[in-house]
């Protein structure tokens, strides 16, 4: 990360370019190892510098290719993603070929040979007669089927040259180098080869295939950014997904003899966040002890990626300046509001289904602390997993961080301080991807009738599930009968809502917590589910009718569809935080009528709890 000039902002997603550029994430040490190895190992010799996107392999090649001596090795670099985009095709790998071979070719009468026979090679005319558009299509690896073709083509007796330079594509690049070396007084030649993660996967197996198969040679270290899931995949697809994890991973090791992960767990970013904090003049007088609040957020969300800690101070700067420009100072009890909005950037880039569930329930009527329960919770690991969407994270990470939101966004009492976290809330969904769409949730909206279901799925999903959705919504205005209920389709969010009125158009001007909403169902092309209300009465007094009589329906429920399925294959599901419920699964005609029975239910149960609200609020 560059050091920034005085009075500005912002960090910007380049790689650092040494010497100019500093090593702001205390490293270089790490870069400097690497470097000496690529000077002295024995050759050919290909290293894997691995790491995720944004974790600073580029940065890495940078200070790598800084710190090898010049008189002793050349260094040529290659980027597979830049010449990717021009969608070079099969012919990407002899671009490749051909931009090693050109620096040599110099100093090389072999390299000036071999380059012309590799651009010919990529341009696919081939005087032998050789269909390589063939070769290359097939299943097989690129490289292979170059061989293989060879193999078993036929040739006029006068023809042998093009034949004989294919196949010796590995000595002829030998000599080249070896010639390149001598002429100029090289021990080698390395050869850093950036972006391979950036590409189609199998095309970037290809690649390997092909560095394996015709450059290996003596006097040659390669260096390739990477990462290990790409080489999974791109395994995968080439040879299928019974190829598993264990012989990836044997291939991976026969092409790669030293990997290099990036050292994210060493990177120290604690200057660069105290720089961004004292920019926007958040630390207190305890400066360390307010840094290590901060460090303790970043390090449960986004941890040590750079491009993700870049993302996150530039967001975090932007909203400050929001803030300053507004004019109004903080009063007393907004003074932890920048710590607030932090940790919410911290959320929206490492939890995004946590920051959508807070923005949700930020709004007025909505239940905060359902989301942001005190402690580390007692919902079971894999059902918090389902319910924030976490794949890769560490479900204890989570827990951790949650528990971080929850402190920094309470009061002196340890209750959440609603109206400031509110605040922040409306904040932080300026930098939220998307955040413009949940914000109007009016948008593609329109009422629908029960008939009109079939056309109005149709379009943005299938048959199936159009039909499906449409026996269900005319089965529940059977069971509904004269009860007032209408319907509304939002189809960019595959979902129509159930709202317990006939006046659509009222309905449409009311924000989404003001709305008499009883349920909603969505849609793919898998099927239905139904998400409606909470696992428990949404009263504080227990003594409510709405209380009782919803324990007792949710308690239904969980017997009339278990685990392994009820009426039309539905399963019933309680989030953690206590809602929504789900029938979650439904793919099957048969049982639509029950489900329209829970639907009618759930109304009845709703409307009676309004009912006797407005009336307990009439008489108080």
């Amino acid at each position: 990360m560059e050091k920034l000039l005085d009075g500005s902002y912002g960090y910007v997603d380049l790689p650092v370019l040494p010497p100019q550029g500093q090593d702001r994430l205390n490293v270089t040490a790490y870069y400097k190892g690497l470097a000496s190895f690529i000077a002295k190992c024995q050759t050919p010799m290909t290293i894997a510098v691995q790491g995720d996107w944004g974790s600073g392999k580029s940065t890495a090649l940078n200070f790598v290719k800084s710190e090898l001596p010049k008189d002793k090795v050349k260094v040529i670099e290659f980027n597979t993603w830049l010449y990717s985009q021009f969608d070079l095709g099969e012919s990407l790998v002899f671009s490749m070929a051909h931009e090693i071979i050109r620096p040599i070719a110099k100093d090389s009468s072999t390299a000036k040979k071999l380059m012309r026979f590799v651009a010919t090679m990529g341009a696919g005319v081939l005087k032998g007669g050789l269909d390589m558009a063939g070769a290359a299509t097939g299943t097989a690896p690129l490289a292979a089927a170059m061989v293989e073709s060879l193999k078993n083509a036929t040739y006029a007796d006068d023809t042998p040259s093009i034949i004989t330079e294919l196949k010796n594509i590995r000595q002829q690049f030998a000599a080249s180098v070896g010639e390149y070396c001598a002429a100029n007084g090289l021990d080698r030649v390395a050869i850093l080869i950036d972006d391979l993660d950036r590409v189609d996967p199998g095309r970037a197996i290809e690649i390997l295939e092909s560095l394996k198969l015709f450059f290996e040679v003596p006097q040659c270290v390669f260096v390739l950014a990477l990462d290990f899931d790409v080489v999974m995949r791109g395994v995968e697809s080439r040879y299928g997904t019974d190829f598993k994890k264990k012989k990836a991973r044997q291939y991976f090791d026969k092409i790669i003899q030293v990997p290099f992960a990036m050292p994210v767990a060493s990177f120290t970013v604690t200057e660069i966040l105290g720089e961004a904090l004292d920019r926007s003049q958040v630390l207190g007088k305890d400066r360390k002890t307010e840094l290590d609040k901060y460090l303790k957020l970043v390090r449960l969300s986004v941890g040590t990626n750079p491009r993700s800690i870049k993302r996150l101070l530039n967001s975090f700067e932007l909203l400050q300046l929001i803030l300053k420009t507004q004019g109004a100072p903080l009063v007393e009890a907004e003074e932890r509001l920048p710590r607030i909005v932090f940790a919410l950037l911290c959320a929206q880039a490492a939890y995004p289904e946590l920051h959508r569930q807070i923005m949700e329930e930020g709004e007025e009527g909505g239940d905060l602390e359902a989301v942001l329960p005190e402690g580390l919770g007692e919902e079971d690991n894999e059902a918090l997993a389902e319910a924030f969407e976490l794949e890769k994270v560490d479900v204890r990470t989570f827990r951790q961080f949650r528990v971080q939101l929850g402190e920094v966004s309470s009061n002196e009492d340890g209750e959440l301080d609603l109206a400031v976290l509110q605040r922040a809330i409306k904040l932080s969904q300026v930098t939220s991807v998307g955040a413009a769409r949940t914000a109007e949730t009016t948008e593609g909206e329109k009422a629908i009738g029960a008939t009109d279901v079939l056309k109005a799925v149709r379009a943005s999903s299938n048959e199936r599930t159009a039909e499906l959705l449409s026996s269900l919504a005319n089965g529940l205005a059977a069971h509904l009968g004269n009860r007032d209920f209408s319907m509304v389709a939002q189809d960019s969010a595959k979902m129509v809502t159930l709202y317990t009125t006939k006046d659509v158009d009222r309905v449409l001007t009311l924000g989404p917590r003001s709305r008499p909403r009883f349920a909603s169902i969505g849609y793919s092309r898998k099927g239905l589910n139904i998400v409606f209300g909470r696992s428990a009465g949404d009263s504080e007094d227990r003594k409510e009718p709405y209380g009782g009589e919803w324990d007792a329906l949710v308690a239904e429920l969980q017997r009339q569809f278990p685990d392994d399925g009820g009426p039309a294959g539905a399963v019933f599901r309680v989030r953690p935080t206590g809602y929504p419920l789900i029938l979650d699964g439904i793919a099957d005609k048969d049982g639509i009528d029950e489900l329209c029975d829970v639907l009618a239910k759930v109304y009845d149960v709703v409307v009676g709890y309004r009912s006797w609200k407005e009336l307990a609020l009439s008489t108080s």
